[in-house]
C-alpha cells in the first residue's frame, strides 16, 4: 500500500513539473505573429513540436536564453538525437527565435 501510494506521487509530481515547464514557454499570440511577420498558426506548430519533441528528454529553455544564432547551433545539434525531420526543425526554430535575444 505504501509503495503504491509512493508511486502515485512522483507521478503526480512529474505531471506537475512538466506542466509547470511548459506553461512558463510564451504561447504566441496574434500580436507576437504580426511583430515576427509569421503566422499565428506556423508559431503555434512550432511551439507544440517543441515542448513534445524536446521536452520529452530534458527540461526546456526559455526562448529567450539563447540569441538565434545559438539556438540554430543548438538545433543542428540536437536534431540526430531527437529524430526531428528539417521540417519540424524549422518549425521549431521559427518558433524559439521569434522571442530570442536578439
Amino acid at each position: 500500500m505504501y509503495y503504491r501510494l509512493k508511486v502515485i506521487a512522483i507521478i503526480l509530481i512529474a505531471i506537475v513539473l512538466i506542466y509547470k515547464c511548459s506553461t512558463a514557454l510564451y504561447f504566441p499570440s496574434s500580436v507576437d505573429a504580426q511583430k515576427s511577420g509569421i503566422s499565428l498558426d506556423t508559431l503555434i506548430m512550432g511551439r507544440e513540436m517543441y515542448v513534445n519533441n524536446c521536452g520529452s528528454c530534458h527540461s526546456l529553455i526559455l526562448s529567450e536564453h539563447y540569441t538565434k544564432s545559438e539556438w540554430r547551433v543548438h538545433l543542428d545539434s540536437m536534431q540526430l538525437r531527437s529524430n526531428i525531420n528539417d521540417q519540424q526543425k524549422k518549425f521549431i526554430l521559427i518558433y524559439l527565435e521569434s522571442k530570442s535575444k536578439y
